[in-house]
C-alpha cells in the first residue's frame, strides 16, 4: 500500500511561477515513477515541470515560501492515479512543513500481485472500511484498462470502415482500367484468337496484368504505412520501435494479400468479357 498526500500550490522559480500539484510520499514509495536523472531522495520533479522552468539537478524552487532544491527529475509517464509530469513530489515529512500541518491523506494506492486478485481487494476494503458508512472511494484501474480496450476497439472499427472503402474505391479503379485495357485492345485480342489462342490464354493474360497491378499497388501501399506509421509514432509517442516489430511485417503482408486479392476479383468481368470475343467481331472493330 502506497499512501499519497496532495495538495496545489504556487511554484516559483527565478521570474517564472504557477501553480501545480504537490505530492507527499514516503521515500521508498516515489520509486513508483521511473526516474530520468539524479536520485529518488529529496524533491522530485515532472518533466513537464522541469522543462517549463529549465530545471536542472540541483535547481533550488521555491513551494509556498519554503526552498527545496530538486535532486531527481521524473521521466514522462501515463498515470490514472498519480500524474508525476505536472508535479513536484516531496517527501511526506517535508510536504507537512509546506503546508503546516499534518494533511490527511488523499489516496492510497493499493497494487496487487495479480489482476485476478483486484476484485477480490475491492470486496474487501468495502466490507472491511464501508461496513456502517461509506468512507472511502474505491476505484479500480481495470475499468481504464477495459475503457481504453473500448475506445480502441471502436477506432478499430472506424479505421475498417474506412479501409473497406479503399478498397472498394481501388477495386472500382481497377475494373474500369481493366474495361478500358479490354475495349482499347480489342483488335489485338481478335488477332490472337484468329490465330489459335484459347480463350483461357486470354483469361490469364488478363488476369496476369491485374496481378502485377495489384501486387505493384499493394507494395507501394505496404511501404507507405510503414513510413506512415513511423511518422506517426515519432510524432505520438517519440519512439519507432512499436512499427519494427515482427507483428507489423505480419500486418503489412496481409495488408498486400488482400490488395492483390482485390484486384484479381475486380479484373475476373472484364476478363472474361475479353475471353468471350468473337474473333471476326474483334477485328472489325475500331
Amino acid at each position: 500500500m502506497i499512501p499519497v498526500k496532495s495538495d496545489s500550490a504556487l511554484v516559483v522559480y527565478k521570474d517564472k511561477k504557477t501553480y501545480l500539484t504537490v505530492y507527499g510520499m514516503n521515500e521508498k514509495d516515489v520509486k513508483i515513477f521511473k526516474l530520468e536523472k539524479g536520485s529518488y531522495k529529496g524533491c522530485l520533479v515532472g518533466s513537464n515541470v522541469a522543462d517549463y522552468f529549465k530545471l536542472r539537478i540541483g535547481s533550488k524552487i521555491e513551494i509556498k515560501g519554503k526552498e527545496f532544491r530538486v535532486s531527481g527529475i521524473l521521466r514522462q509517464e501515463a498515470r490514472f492515479d498519480v500524474n508525476p509530469n505536472f508535479a513536484v513530489v516531496l517527501p511526506a515529512k517535508d510536504f507537512d512543513k509546506v503546508f503546516n500541518k499534518k494533511k490527511e491523506y488523499s489516496m492510497v494506492i493499493v497494487k496487487v500481485k495479480s489482476l485476478e486478485d483486484v476484485d477480490k481487494i475491492k470486496e474487501y476494503v468495502d466490507k472491511v472500511i464501508n461496513r456502517r458508512e461509506k468512507k472511502v472511494s474505491v476505484f479500480e484501474m481495470k475499468i481504464i484498462l477495459e475503457r481504453i480496450k473500448d475506445i480502441f476497439g471502436k477506432m478499430a472499427q472506424f479505421l475498417m470502415a474506412i479501409a473497406g472503402v479503399s478498397l472498394l474505391v481501388a477495386g472500382i479503379s481497377i475494373l474500369n482500367i481493366m474495361l478500358m485495357s479490354t475495349i482499347e485492345r480489342t483488335k489485338e485480342i481478335g488477332l490472337m484468337r484468329a490465330i489459335g489462342a484459347y480463350r483461357v490464354t486470354i483469361l490469364k493474360i488478363f488476369l496476369t496484368e491485374a496481378l502485377i497491378l495489384g501486387l505493384i499497388g499493394s507494395i507501394i501501399g505496404g511501404c507507405l504505412s510503414f513510413i506512415g506509421g513511423y511518422a506517426i509514432d515519432m510524432l505520438i509517442l517519440k519512439t519507432a520501435k512499436y512499427v519494427f516489430q515482427p507483428s507489423s511485417l505480419l500486418y503489412a503482408l496481409t495488408g498486400i494479400g488482400f490488395g492483390i486479392a482485390t484486384a484479381l476479383v475486380s479484373a475476373l468481368y472484364p476478363a472474361w468479357k475479353a475471353s468471350r470475343l468473337e474473333p471476326i467481331q474483334a477485328l472489325r472493330y475500331e
